[in-house]
């Protein structure tokens, strides 16, 4: 994940040079109470006394939060890079690496059809590096 704005959001407030200029914005974020993530965590890191205007446990509603201008916010890669309107913040400085797990039950791990999906996924994962790393 990285940090990301509309290039609107960007052309209407001040310039982002520095971290510490983020203190001068509005921010999407995760309901605090529900982060279980640490690596969410990423106002309590990086911004004292963030400006959160919108809080949501749900990705797709921050996103559209994000995409309407409220403010910046954490956004997955593969997400944003499908959205021209969007431009990365300070990408030297902040980003996030998420850990992702398939998980398949023991009983099932070795059915054809899911060892297949399972393959499947490894294998295309592991061929595009912008997939895992969320480029």
């Amino acid at each position: 994940l990285q940090l990301f704005a509309t290039r609107d959001y960007l052309a209407r407030h001040a310039p982002i040079e520095t971290v510490d200029d983020l203190a001068q914005h509005d921010f999407v974020s995760y309901i605090e109470d529900r982060i279980e993530m640490p690596e969410l965590r990423f106002f309590e890191d990086t911004i004292r006394n963030a400006h959160v205007v919108f809080r949501s446990t749900n990705v797709s509603a921050q996103f559209n939060a994000i995409l309407e201008g409220i403010g910046l916010g954490l956004v997955h890669c593969f997400m944003a890079r499908r959205e021209p309107a969007l431009q990365v913040v300070l990408p030297q400085h902040i980003s996030v690496q998420r850990t992702y797990w398939l998980v398949v039950h023991e009983d099932l791990r070795h059915v054809a059809r899911v060892d297949a999906v399972c393959q499947f996924l490894t294998r295309i994962l592991s061929q595009d590096p912008a997939l895992m790393m969320g480029d």
